[in-house]
């Protein structure tokens, strides 16, 4: 916090975090757009991490948690790492699944529920068809992977 530029970032980034969570790369690159440069937009992170104010680990685990929830496969959830510039590989991302008891077959059982819940809450769809409707959805996913 040397000079008052410096301090002025390490503001920014205060205010930034207390209205949302964002990652390292996402909070520089804020900064950034503010007219900081990145050495200091950099120095201003380093600050609030030294004070326990910003931690990018609660980060990753907080997105990878909401992205299960939403029923993405593994290799979605990566792919969504990689764009958003989060170091994660595949064992991190499996203990996080294991640990929240979580397979691919119940993700794609919740996301095949989801979908069939209209036909379920509908009273002028026979059982047969419920059953016709259910097989074309499972199909549909088994072919996707």
């Amino acid at each position: 916090m040397g000079s008052k530029q410096s301090l002025t970032a390490y503001e920014s980034a205060l205010r930034l975090l207390n209205q949302r969570d964002y990652s390292r790369f996402k909070l520089v690159q804020k900064l950034i757009s503010k007219k900081f440069n990145k050495q200091e937009a950099g120095e201003a992170v380093d600050q609030l991490e030294k004070l326990g104010l910003f931690n990018e680990r609660i980060y990753i685990e907080m997105r990878l948690k909401a992205w299960i929830n939403r029923g993405y496969s593994i290799s979605n959830i990566l792919f969504r790492c990689k764009v958003e510039h989060l170091k994660v590989d595949l064992s991190q991302l499996q203990a996080l699944l294991t640990e929240l008891k979580v397979t691919e077959q119940n993700q794609v059982e919740k996301l095949v529920d989801k979908k069939l819940r209209y036909v379920y809450l509908s009273s002028s769809v026979s059982q047969e068809e419920k059953r016709a409707v259910k097989q074309k959805v499972y199909r549909y996913v088994l072919s996707k992977g």
